[in-house]
């Protein structure tokens, strides 16, 4: 057993250092425990750490396993967009640079197999994955009334008649919370104790709230997005909140079909802009597929004890 174990960082849904999401992926995992893995998420507090092993038997691919500071996710988008191309680019490194410049990475994750493309363009890598699951209902949001307040917003701010809260899931299930404008999504600041008291034993307790200049039409949407469920106060880039809202976006405009592209951007607020992109599919107006893609960069690499592992992991 080697004396230490290793972990690539990297940030995700961004094109440069510090921006976008971070991410801790540790590509050598098999020996580890539940209790461990969750023991490091917990110790290096990013929004997610993933865990990386080889595929079950007779399978391909490998099997990823995610972590928030406080819970296993069965599925996640930037940690899947960011474990992928940090085992993209260390099978390069591997076979000295010859990699092709397009081909499908296959995860097997707690929700089921999650392909990944891997596309090289001029230096630029970016990575897109396609949701084993199609977004579905979550339950009834609360009171727009309530959300606006845990929000530490007007009743007015948060819109409502076609546009209006949603609870969706596509494997993780979020309360969308539609508001005025940009300017308004700015000004929200999550109260801790109005979500406890409201939220937190609901069956959407994660929040997602935007913006968009034009609802009907546009391909464009602002986020952002709070967790304390997960342990995530806010998080820069979600890439699984981005699958569900697919399913949102496909009511909203009434995509009929083909595909239709959205840009999200994520993370303005917190000073680690994002930007995802999202491809949705419909067959006849029905949602048939969803796309979320991205870069990542590789920013250090870092290593653990192995003996503090074992000593201290409960």
């Amino acid at each position: 057993m080697p004396f230490s174990l290793r972990y690539v960082l990297t940030d995700v849904f961004t094109d440069r250092p510090f921006g976008g999401n971070p991410l801790a992926v540790f590509p050598d995992a098999a020996e580890l425990t539940t209790s461990e893995m969750q023991s490091i998420a917990r110790e290096l507090n990013l929004s997610e750490t993933t865990f990386v092993a080889p595929a079950p038997p007779g399978a391909e691919g490998h099997t990823v396993r995610i972590f928030t500071p406080l819970t296993e996710l069965p599925f996640a988008g930037h940690p899947t967009i960011g474990t992928a191309l940090v085992l993209d680019s260390l099978a390069k490194r591997d076979c000295h640079g010859a990699t092709a410049r397009r081909h499908t990475i296959l995860l097997h994750e707690r929700i089921g197999i999650v392909p990944v493309e891997i596309l090289h363009s001029e230096g630029a890598r970016r990575a897109v994955l396609s949701s084993p699951s199609i977004p579905e209902r979550a339950g009834q949001p609360a009171d727009r009334a309530i959300l606006a307040r845990l929000l530490g917003l007007e009743t007015a701010d948060v819109l409502e008649g076609t546009v209006a809260p949603q609870c969706l899931s596509a494997g993780v299930p979020f309360t969308f919370i539609p508001v005025r404008d940009r300017a308004t999504l700015s000004r929200a600041r999550l109260n801790g104790a109005a979500w406890q008291e409201s939220l937190a034993d609901s069956n959407a307790p994660h929040i997602y709230v935007m913006a968009m200049s034009d609802w009907r039409e546009g391909d464009t949407v602002d986020a952002r997005m709070f967790a304390p469920a997960m342990g995530i106060p806010e998080d820069p880039a979600t890439g699984v909140a981005a699958v569900a809202l697919a399913g949102y976006l496909s009511t909203i405009q009434n995509l009929k079909h083909g595909r239709t592209n959205f840009l999200i951007r994520q993370g303005e607020d917190m000073g680690r802009p994002s930007q995802l992109d999202l491809a949705i599919d419909c067959d006849n107006g029905r949602l048939s597929g969803v796309h979320v893609g991205g870069q990542a960069i590789i920013i250090g690499q870092g290593a653990l004890d192995w003996a503090c592992l074992r000593i201290s992991a409960p």
